[in-house]
């Protein structure tokens, strides 16, 4: 037998011969290797010169770029050195001097342009734009894309449409630019936003892999190429002689015994630095994975991030931090600039001030340098010191921003001859208004033609300061220090008071959800554009407590006024008085919590004696606390509820549902009044006799009144439908363009799903298996791991979610599905909608987002663990809108009716029960379709000690006593479908004569413990549970129930019992449907389902005597 000593080698051979392949040559063994060789040639010298270079050798790389003989490689390393030590004039000569030839030229000359702030090589080019074909920028690529675009004289025809040519781009939307007269050689086209390009005859352009960025493209250009943009701009194209990226040096570095061959890093850092140049923060960064950690690769990846487009500059700070403290090493000017803004971004102004202060130790400051200090100074709270600074440094135009906003007392002359002296005419018009100077300001402002949309308000601003205007109303570009009294009293009359609040309801009511404009409107109330509708709280109070009836709890007034925007923007005033009949209602209502982003504007407690004791606030608490709140006293609030996001736009709007009656509340008086825009059509939807609207003009206002007194409490019911379902309500729209919602949806679907070269590298790596033949559980696995759920459709990107995994499931899932060549749809399902309710139909109605699969299965990507093909029962029959592929109108689908998969669950139960009533057994518990997928989820969060405990309260309905032991799980690779499968013993002692549960639903005590009802009762997660259970017990203990059935309008209960000398099996089946039912149906249900609960359990007995 051979010892262990010598049969040692020949493990080790056979695990090193297991390992793999000989690793790859790393970059010092690479250089080492390098530096051994002689070098003669001029081109020798210069990549010996990268290598020194890139290990931050710098005296070595000097002089081997120094023998290379001014080549253009050699060149460049110069010219970077330079620039590190912050000679830029010294690296412009260097870079002049390189030939614009392949990559090395091309880098060169980017280098040149980025630093000299020049637009390229080329003159500018000339564009001829059209208006705007679409207004949304993705959406309306998407339909741009297979179109190919024609210029025809004056217009761009595309597809079956025209539009006019023009000089201008216009202002927002999808356009058309056409370039008048051909670029020639390699150019590359600065663009903003996702594009489509048209030249040669190709198709070319950047949809959805950088959504929102700005960058140089590649582009080859014709005489007449067309592009297709979406942000308003005029890009800025550059070419070059040469085209390709030719160079000379070898892809692969140099050779290294017992060694892989590895990458030549020279090459790799000019092709990252080519990315870099062209703002391609991502490509270099991929271009640089696994980089040595040299200063010199550190300083470009942070200058990689710098043009990142995919990834939040927050999640980047630590990153770039490192990298710049790198890179100190070897460009310490450079690194400390950067280092010092970083700082400044993350309001760190003590670091920054730290490393500016070293950063001034070793260069002569300059204008960055100045600028950084200021900010940082300001930052640190040093304004006098700051002032001191700027009267020392401040005087560049750049500076001029700084010193107007810092600059809080003294003659702005010298301040507004440097700003027109820096071409800010604008600026220095507004800061002689600020002066209270207007005759100066207007005579500035005519130096030059009034042309723009701000000179014309400027000179309106100029003309009601100088009481030239023909009305005293305030601008609406003004900021809300025009409303101040003391101010505009120095040029209008102080008898012009009432002026002045009607022209502050104006300005209130041309922006209603500003938070300036609510904080004037909550002030007084002569300044509110809604006071003569206001109600009063005393007026109401007196009223209730004339009445010497005792009253219950109740609301006595309960008074909307909602008024809406031109641009669809709303607000709603509020004004409640509860009276609280006894102390268990002041205890409620002692915490009065207010809705998000709700302006308060008086909420207090009145006393019974007329005392006010207005609400605490404390920073800790999202509510209010109401100081001394007893039993017969009142709860006054009133406060704004702003509407920022109303979905619409250019006069269209939809209120949110308002509602006529309250859960366990009497209301005396509800009121809504809703002003009316000019030229709006109202269109109103009521539900369950809802109060009329009245038709009242109040002023110039003209007033929707809905008027209801008398409203009794409405009785809350498990169970039931949606308060929209029984509660009368109403709901306003005007203008109401769903197909807009739709689309403005759609855009952002399609900006959401961006495929970045993050999404696509993920895509490549963790999907790569499932590209030939796709199985659809494991691609939703897959996403599922990646991203949460926890965000809205289009709330975030999906390469942002890679970073820290939030993000919508159903948006991941389709990028996938897309890159892998799947086809489907996105479509969002909701309840089904009443053929009379459609026409209000919103987005908010259709809650779930589901994907389908073309000629294939749903898929339900929301629910942890539900496979392709599973549908949760509330969908049923529901209605749709399909996000993805975007389809012709506003067209609603359907759900199916019935399901693949359905809830199921199977239990089986071996049980033997001993003379002294002990029992053991053991149960297999198998779950299918929803409540496996929810009972999974609950159980992946708990730890293997909280697992049983909680299924003995689910035994503890089989059997009282039972205790588990052994619990187990399907672990989650094997259960990646809708099935769960849960294993356990148990064991318990039970008295006799006691009984056993067929692992009981108890639907009457689950679900029909009202006696009555007044709403349907909702049964939404049908059962379909088959127990059976084989009982050994001794002799003389028995089961006295017998087989029994129960049935009702398909829903059944079935038990059936088998003796077989000690054994007993018991097999029981309910079946429950998912279904309404109604309250006149209610009684027979409820009586059906205490019968289910009865028959559910067996009497175990043991004869007297024994």
């Amino acid at each position: 037998m051979m010892r262990f000593s010598q049969i040692l080698p020949l493990i080790l051979v056979g695990l090193m011969a297991g390992c793999g392949s000989t690793r790859v040559a790393k970059f010092d063994e690479q250089r080492r290797q390098l530096f051994k060789q002689a070098y003669k040639s001029p081109k020798q010298w210069a990549e010996m010169g990268w290598w020194h270079y890139l290990a931050g050798e710098s005296v070595s790389a000097k002089e081997a770029f120094t023998k290379a003989n001014q080549t253009p490689l050699a060149l460049l390393g110069l010219a970077q050195m330079a620039l590190d030590q912050g000679q830029k004039m010294r690296a412009d000569a260097l870079l002049s001097a390189v030939p614009e030839t392949g990559l090395v030229g091309r880098v060169a000359h980017r280098i040149r342009q980025t630093e000299n702030n020049s637009a390229g090589p080329t003159t500018a080019p000339k564009w001829v734009w059209t208006g705007s074909v679409s207004p949304w920028p993705y959406l309306g690529l998407e339909h741009l894309k297979n179109l190919k675009p024609n210029h025809e004289s004056s217009a761009m025809r595309y597809g079956q449409k025209r539009i006019n040519t023009q000089s201008q781009p216009p202002k927002s939307g999808v356009y058309f630019g056409l370039l008048k007269g051909g670029q020639t050689g390699d150019c590359e086209v600065l663009i903003k936003g996702p594009y489509l390009l048209w030249s040669g005859g190709l198709k070319s352009g950047h949809l959805l892999e950088y959504p929102d960025s700005t960058r140089w493209y590649k582009a080859q250009l014709d005489t007449g190429s067309i592009l297709a943009l979406t942000t308003p701009q005029r890009p800025k194209i550059r070419c070059f002689p040469d085209a390709g990226e030719y160079t000379d040096l070898n892809h692969l570095g140099p050779e290294v015994a017992g060694r892989k061959s590895g990458p030549n890093w020279v090459l790799k850092y000019l092709k990252a630095l080519d990315a870099v140049t062209r703002r391609q923060g991502d490509g270099a960064l991929r271009i640089l994975e696994g980089m040595p950690s040299t200063s010199a690769f550190s300083q470009l990846a942070a200058m990689a991030f710098q043009s990142v487009n995919n990834i939040p500059k927050n999640r980047t700070y630590k990153r770039q931090v490192d990298l710049w403290l790198r890179a100190d090493e070897t460009a310490p000017r450079a690194a400390r600039s950067q280092l010092a803004r970083l700082y400044l971004q993350a309001n760190e102004p003590r670091k920054a001030y730290s490393i500016l202060q070293t950063l001034k130790a070793i260069s002569r400051p300059g204008r960055d340098f100045h600028r950084l200090m200021i900010r940082t100074l300001d930052q640190l709270g040093y304004a006098e010191r700051v002032r001191t600074y700027i009267k020392m440094h401040g005087e560049v135009c750049e500076h001029l921003e700084l010193r107007q906003r810092l600059l809080n007392h003294g003659p702005p002359d010298g301040l507004v001859k440097r700003l027109v002296g820096c071409g800010q005419h604008e600026q220095a018009v507004d800061l002689l208004l600020q002066y209270f100077r207007p005759k100066a300001a207007l005579t500035l402002l005519r130096s030059k033609p009034i042309e723009t949309d701000l000179q014309r308000r400027l000179a309106a601003r100029c003309k009601r300061a100088l009481s030239q205007s023909e009305e005293p109303r305030l601008d609406p570009s003004a900021g809300p220090q025009d409303l101040d009294e003391k101010k505009l009293s120095q040029s209008l009359n102080s008898s012009l008071k009432t002026v002045f609040d009607e022209a502050a309801r104006s300005w209130i009511l041309e922006r209603i959800t500003d938070p300036d404009a609510l904080n004037i409107m909550s002030a007084l109330d002569q300044w509110s554009p809604l006071a003569d509708l206001y109600l009063d709280t005393e007026t109401r109070i007196r009223k209730h407590q004339a009445n010497k009836e005792k009253s219950s709890t109740r609301r006595i007034l309960d008074h909307s006024i909602l008024v809406f925007d031109s641009d669809g923007h709303s607000l709603r005033r509020v004004h409640e008085i509860i009276y609280l009949a006894n102390r268990q209602a002041a205890e409620k209502y002692a915490e009065l919590g207010l809705p998000d982003d709700a302006v308060p504007v008086a909420i207090y407690t009145r006393k019974q004696d007329g005392r006010i004791l207005f609400a605490q606030s404390n920073p800790n608490k999202d509510s209010l606390t109401l100081p001394q709140l007893d039993r017969r006293d009142y709860v006054v609030a009133i406060y704004l509820e702003p509407n920022n996001d109303s979905g619409t736009t250019d006069g269209h709007f939809i209120s949110q549902r308002i509602y006529f009656g309250d859960y366990e509340s009497v209301i005396e008086e509800q009121r809504l009044d809703v002003v009316v825009p000019k030229g709006a059509d109202i269109r109103v939807d009521s539900r369950f006799n809802a109060p009329s609207a009245q038709n009242i003009a109040l002023a110039d206002q003209h007033i929707l009144r809905f008027e209801a007194k008398g409203l009794n409490a409405i009785r809350h019911e498990r169970r039931g439908p949606k308060a929209e379902a029984i509660i009368p309500s109403v709901r306003l729209a005007s203008k109401l363009d769903q197909q807009r919602q739709l689309n403005r949806l759609r855009d952002s679907f399609i900006f959401s799903r961006g495929r970045t070269e993050t999404v696509s590298a993920w895509i490549k790596d963790g999907f790569h298996d499932l590209r030939e033949t796709p199985d659809l559980d494991q691609i939703l696995r897959r996403v599922r791991q990646r991203f949460d759920g926890s965000t809205g459709l289009v709330d975030q990107q999906v390469t942002h979610g890679l970073y820290d995994g939030v993000g919508h499931r159903t948006t991941a899932l389709s990028t996938v599905l897309e890159a892998l060549g799947i086809d489907h749809q996105v479509v969002l399902a909701g309840p089904k909608l009443k053929r009379e309710h459609q026409e209000f139909a919103q987005l908010t109605d259709f809650s779930d987002a589901l994907i389908k699969i073309t000629d294939g299965p749903w898929l339900y990507p929301g629910a942890d663990g539900a496979p392709a093909g599973y549908l949760p029962f509330h969908l049923l029959g529901g209605s749709t809108l399909q996000v993805w592929p975007p389809t012709p109108g506003w067209q609603l689908g359907t759900m199916p009716e019935t399901r693949d998969i359905t809830d199921q669950r199977r239990v089986r139960m071996t049980a033997r029960i001993k003379q002294n009533g002990e029992i053991s057994g053991r149960v297999v518990d198998e779950l299918i379709g929803a409540e496996a997928i929810a009972v999974g989820g609950i159980l992946d969060r708990l730890t293997k000690e909280e697992r049983p405990r909680l299924f003995e309260r689910v035994l503890i309905k089989a059997v009282a006593s039972g205790r588990i032991q052994n619990f187990e799980m399907s672990e989650a690779d094997e259960r990646d479908t809708s099935q769960l499968t849960l294993t356990y013993d148990f064991t318990g002692r039970m008295a006799l004569p006691n009984r056993i549960g067929c692992f009981p639903i108890q639907p009457g005590r689950t679900f029909a413990s009202l006696k009555s009802r007044q709403t349907p009762l909702y049964l939404t997660l049908p059962v379909d549970q088959r127990v059976e259970i084989v009982l050994e017990m001794p002799e003389g203990i028995t089961i006295d129930s017998k087989n029994d059935t129960a049935s009702l309008n398909g829903n059944r209960f079935e038990r059936t019992i088998k003796r077989n000398g000690r054994k007993t099996e018991i097999k029981c089946l309910l079946v429950l449907d998912g279904q309404h039912v109604h309250p006149d149906g209610y009684g027979l249900f409820r009586n059906w389902s205490y019968q289910v609960d009865q028959l559910e359990y067996l009497n175990i007995v043991k004869p007297s005597g024994m």
